[in-house]
């Protein structure tokens, strides 16, 4: 029983758990198409003492990591935050503050990462995956998808199975897409439309 009420505790303590900060990772990419899953995953935020990928300019925040399919030339991207997506990377940060102490004190070299995880409640931090909703997990996880049943419910008119089928359908390469195309149809550009999905070339 105890272990059963663990997940409830983390919960209520506001642990960074599995799935906890994707909704801050959809925003960060409805803000900013041009960043991908491998960029939030190999995301390094600091490097000794030093804050590396994410600093302030006179123009604002910018946020510095790699695009795997660029040529190696061409794979490092920064990016210009506006101050939404910059004050949710400071978010981020000190959400997941603790557990970077934590694996700091440990030799751990992951505390560099950005987005860390504690797992289903207190578990060993870990940096956090961002392909935890697929379709066959929602499918063959009850409680992953009771969770977000009940996280979205309060959101939206969906209800049983149209529901279900929508969150099968989330993911952030999903909402990356969306939002380049939301864009695309507001200002009919198709340069834009590649700068804002972080392609080198048009």
């Amino acid at each position: 029983r105890y272990g059963e009420r663990l997940p409830a505790l983390g919960k209520l303590l506001g642990l960074p758990t599995s799935h906890a900060l994707f909704p801050i990772q959809c925003l960060l990419t409805i803000y900013h198409p041009e960043i991908t899953v491998s960029f939030l995953e190999d995301l390094v935020i600091w490097d000794g003492p030093k804050r590396i990928s994410f600093y302030r300019t006179n123009k604002g925040y910018m946020l510095v990591g790699f695009k795997d399919r660029r040529k190696s030339k061409h794979s490092e991207q920064k990016i210009l935050l506006c101050p939404r997506a910059a004050a949710l990377v400071r978010m981020v940060e000190e959400i997941t503050e603790p557990l970077r102490e934590y694996l700091r004190k440990n030799n751990d070299p992951n505390w560099q990462k950005l987005f860390l995880t504690s797992g289903s409640s207190f578990s060993y931090p870990i940096p956090a995956s961002m392909n935890l909703l697929t379709k066959d997990r929602i499918n063959s996880v009850p409680s992953l998808r009771k969770m977000m049943v009940e996280a979205l419910q309060p959101f939206t008119e969906k209800h049983g199975e149209e529901l279900l089928d929508f969150i099968k359908k989330l993911s952030l390469s999903r909402v990356r897409a969306q939002s380049a195309v939301a864009d695309y149809i507001q200002n009919h550009s198709l340069t834009r439309l590649a700068r804002k999905l972080g392609h080198a070339f048009y």
